[in-house]
Formats: C-alpha cells, sequence, structure tokens
C-alpha cells in the first residue's frame, strides 16, 4: 500500500484482501492517509515549523536516486511534492522533528530535508558532506503514526515506537544537551 525506504523504521499498512486493498489505494491516491515521522536532522533548525515544497524526479545521472527541482543537475520526470515539519526538541547539533508528507514520493522527506541543510541523520545517500551520526548504520526516519478513515464512521491509527537504537541516541543526545 506505501512503502518504507530501506532502512526507515516504523508503520507499515498491508491490505489482507482485495476490498481493503482496493480501498486502501484510493485512500493513498487522495491524500487521505495522515503520515506522521520522526526524524532527527543534522544542525539546528532556526525556524520551529515549517513547509517545503519543491517537485521531485529521479536524477538523471543517478537513477536511484531522487533530487529536488531546481537543484544541481537535471531531474527526470519531476512530480509536486510538500512535507511540513515542527521541531520537538533541539540538541547541540541537531534537532529532533515531526515530519508530515502531505505527498507521496519516494525519498521525500530525506530529499526535502537535505535541500535545506539539515539532512536526516545517518542518511549517507542525501546527506552528502553534512550526514551526521553515520555510526548509527541507518537513517534516522521512523513512520510513528498512520491515520485514516477506512469506512464511514471508522477512524484508524496505527503507531509503532522507536527503535531501541534511535531511543538510546536520543537519550544520548538529552544527557549532553543538559550539561
Amino acid at each position: 500500500m506505501h512503502r518504507l525506504d530501506k532502512l526507515t523504521s516504523g508503520v507499515m499498512v498491508v491490505a489482507r484482501n482485495q476490498e481493503s486493498f482496493l480501498r486502501l489505494k484510493e485512500l493513498f491516491q487522495s491524500r487521505a492517509v495522515v503520515k506522521v515521522y520522526l526524524a532527527l536532522v543534522c544542525g539546528r533548525l532556526k525556524e520551529r515549523r515549517g513547509t517545503i515544497t519543491g517537485a521531485l524526479g529521479r536524477l538523471a545521472s543517478s537513477p536511484t536516486k531522487m533530487g529536488i527541482l531546481g537543484a544541481r543537475g537535471g531531474i527526470r520526470m519531476p512530480k509536486e511534492a510538500v512535507t511540513e515539519y515542527a521541531v520537538l526538541e533541539q540538541f547541540s547539533a541537531a534537532a529532533l522533528l515531526e515530519v508530515r508528507p502531505r505527498t507521496g514520493r519516494m525519498h521525500q522527506i530525506r530529499v526535502h530535508l537535505a535541500s535545506i541543510g539539515h539532512p536526516v541523520a545517518g542518511d549517507v545517500v542525501y546527506g552528502g558532506t553534512k550526514v551526521c551520526f553515520k555510526e548509527l548504520g541507518r537513517q534516522f526516519l521512523h513512520a510513528a503514526t498512520l491515520s485514516f478513515a477506512f469506512r464511514e464512521g471508522q477512524m484508524l491509527s496505527f503507531s509503532a515506537e522507536l527503535p531501541e537504537e534511535l531511543k538510546e541516541l536520543l537519550e544520548e543526545l538529552r544527557k549532553q544537551t543538559a550539561h
């Protein structure tokens, strides 16, 4: 129904029958599914909340990677993409964000956050020289909640706790910030 990047943790929804599949497909296509992610990003953000708008497409130079329209290098078949974020916690050199993609493009959150100079922690693909916490071995991106009205009057919401390694990193950052 929807996909998570290989090194992203969290909630996924799977249809158990054809009727459910068609309903979920319709909900995702009409953008009626609310997706909430947690992301630790490199650097401190000046704005407490924001919206990133920029069409995304496959990089002409590297078809497995996505790029944002207007950045260096060409992209193929750009499609509208909108990502909203809010800062939950600021640390000395990183920030924990709640991220809500309004569209569902491949690598959207990772590309959009990198485009504003705050790549997702551990993201060696889009983080470039600014990537932090490479030793994590994965990006700090977690699909925390997925909500939608499946049938009239039937609101469904699914959530997943952060994996232990991400919780541990946050605790360490909180300790460092407290000192």
